[in-house]
């Protein structure tokens, strides 16, 4: 098979280099090291789905697994379960006479501790938070060109994103309908309604609280890393985390490198929530990098089986000017890291549908199944 060779950075989000010890290496073993052998799979997770922080990527390897696995994730009537608290189950969650419990969510919704009492009581907790410049930056390109009125507005002026740092206040949207003011902290339940964002001791009680929340919170800018440590937390296969990027918006990047000292600053004042929710998990985040052993490595040969079903799923069957059949199945040896596994076109097929597509198919083929039981 013949790929013209692709730089991860147009596939895989890049990671900041990893601060583990690179001296630390594995031995051969069986099964792959990083998997526990003793313990299953962890097949019940909680993710909450922060807009813009990769959050499409985790989103398609939870719903992957939950489709390639015959689990029941807990799905939204249309496409969100909600974009603001409180949850209202009847009119936003899929819900079945025939289930009790569900295994997994992972569509966007505001964090409300209610949505547990439809989960299992051993569930994993997990989300992802980006460092709270580039969110800004991300979600204001992107909900200006897909959306969001307030944003959109801002496209008379001849500099949208300056002139909307100059006075925040004056163009904000009010509470959940922003996207652009702490909104991570706001997707993980920050009590807008009661407390302002200046408040400094709701803070740090935030932060506490979220810390007690979740059993890992992920780094955006360490992506690879966090899959590996995810992968190693709920004691998957490496086929398990594959993915391909989808909903990256490049025009973001372009204005990311015209931003000076002033716009951080300017985003800095009225951004303390984000910015300290961040730095906060930022550090355990190194921490718990720095204490895993072979990360880099296990980063390294994923990022090598990741290009590799790249090539596999891009190229077409037919192979035109050569007049030959592509291959309907790659082959990928076991690793150090990784066994050894086999990705078909089918597999393909679902690693680049859009969340649409699989929230819908989801939706379908759970419906299907529970008529049947």
């Amino acid at each position: 098979m013949i790929c013209l060779k692709n730089t991860t950075s147009r596939y895989i989000l890049q990671s900041e280099q990893t601060e583990a010890s690179s001296n630390l290496t594995a031995s051969p073993f069986t099964p792959p090291q990083g998997t526990r052998r003793e313990a299953p799979p962890v097949q019940h997770v909680y993710y909450v789905k922060i807009h813009k922080a990769a959050s499409s990527t985790i989103f398609a390897i939870l719903a992957e697994y939950c489709r390639s696995h015959d689990l029941l994730p807990l799905l939204p009537i249309w496409e969100h379960i909600n974009q603001q608290t409180p949850l209202v189950p009847k009119h936003q969650l899929m819900l079945n006479t025939k289930v009790n419990l569900y295994d997994m969510v992972f569509h966007h919704h505001v964090y409300d501790p209610a949505i547990f009492r439809y989960l299992h009581n051993d569930t994993f907790k997990v989300t992802m938070l980006r460092e709270p410049f580039r969110h800004f930056v991300s979600s204001f390109m992107y909900f200006k060109n897909f959306g969001m009125k307030y944003l959109r507005d801002m496209d008379r002026y001849e500099d949208p994103i300056s002139t909307f740092l100059q006075d925040p206040a004056k163009f904000e949207a009010e509470g959940f309908a922003s996207y652009t003011n702490n909104r991570q902290c706001v997707d993980l339940g920050y009590d807008i309604r009661n407390q302002p964002f200046s408040n400094e001791d709701y803070i740090d009680y935030f932060i506490k609280e979220t810390e007690k929340r979740f059993d890992l919170i992920l780094i955006t800018e360490y992506f690879m890393e966090s899959i590996v440590l995810l992968r190693r937390a709920l004691n998957w296969q490496t086929q398990d985390v594959l993915f391909y990027v989808k909903n990256a918006f490049a025009k973001s990047h372009t204005v990311l490198t015209n931003m000076t000292d002033w716009h951080r600053a300017r985003h800095k004042a009225f951004s303390q929530p984000d910015i300290r929710l961040y730095e906060h998990f930022l550090a355990i985040f190194k921490q718990r990098m720095s204490a895993t052993v072979g990360l880099r490595e296990e980063v390294s040969e994923l990022s090598a089986i990741l290009e590799k079903v790249r090539c596999f799923c891009d190229q077409k069957n037919i192979d035109r000017s050569r007049h030959n059949s592509r291959p309907m199945t790659l082959h990928i040896p076991a690793g150090r890291w990784s066994g050894g596994m086999s990705i078909s076109k089918s597999k393909c097929m679902w690693l680049k549908s859009n969340e649409g597509t699989v929230t819908r198919n989801l939706q379908i083929s759970q419906k299907f199944l529970l008529a049947r039981v």
